[in-house]
Order: C-alpha cells, then sequence, then structure tokens
C-alpha cells in the first residue's frame, strides 16, 4: 500500500537514481515522502527512518544547500548513537557522513558559525578545526 515501509523503500532508491543522474527537483519529494512513512510507520527513532535523514541531507549538500542539510544529518546520527550498538557500521557510517559534509561545508566556504547552531555540530566543528588548524 502507499503507506508501507517497502513503499517508502522503493520511493527511496527511485530518489536515489534520480539524484544520481542530477533529477534533484524529482528527488527531493521522493526522498521526503519516505521519511514521512517512515516516520509515520516504524517511528522517529527507527534506523530505517535515520536512513531517511541521511538521504534526504546528503540531496541537500550535492546542491550546496548546506544550512538544510546539517539538521537531517545530524538528526540521523543522534537516532543511530541512540538505538544502534557503538560498534555497528550504520553508526560508523553516520559519523563519517556528519564529518565529511562539515569538512565539505567549510572547504565550500560556509561559515563555522553558521553551522555551530546545533550542540553536536558545534563539538564536531571544534574537533574538526583542532585536527586541521587554519594556516596563520
Amino acid at each position: 500500500g502507499p503507506d508501507h515501509p517497502s513503499t517508502a523503500t522503493s520511493l527511496n532508491n527511485l530518489a536515489a537514481l534520480y539524484e544520481s543522474q542530477g533529477r534533484y527537483e524529482e528527488a527531493e519529494p521522493l526522498y521526503e515522502r519516505s521519511l514521512e512513512i517512515r516516520e509515520s510507520q516504524l517511528g522517529p527513532d527507527h534506523p530505517s527512518t535515520a536512513t531517511s535523514l541521511n538521504n534526504l541531507a546528503a540531496l541537500y549538500r550535492s546542491q550546496g544547500r548546506y544550512e538544510e542539510a546539517e539538521p537531517f544529518y545530524l538528526k540521523s546520527l543522534q537516532i543511530k548513537v541512540k538505538v544502534l550498538p557503538d560498534k555497528h557500521p550504520s553508526l560508523a557510517t553516520g559519523w563519517y557522513n556528519v564529518v565529511d559534509f562539515y569538512q565539505t561545508a567549510l572547504a565550500a566556504g560556509l561559515p563555522d558559525t553558521t553551522l555551530r547552531q546545533h550542540p553536536l555540530g558545534a563539538a564536531i566543528l571544534q574537533k574538526l578545526q583542532h585536527q586541521h588548524p587554519s594556516p596563520p
């Protein structure tokens, strides 16, 4: 049916295909609908909901819409931290995606003050800046 989790998976996969083809305007509503189904049918803290959040964030990132992407990446990671075991590969991927996002956004020239609105984001940015300090 239209609200089944398998429908969400199909929508997500079609959105990913459109995204890979650069058809962002067609991908976005499919990712959004997939997220809506997963949140309502599986719950807001389900790992599949986290996947939908991550995928929508990645779409925004690929368009340079960094400020829109950040809360979706962070929410996805928060869900994974909450519900997955420490050594779960999806949790490691979630951390990688968030760190890589921040590195990309900063390299694109987005001021870190824009990205420091969320405590988790601020902590990650602080660590990144200590690892790679700005040149004098």
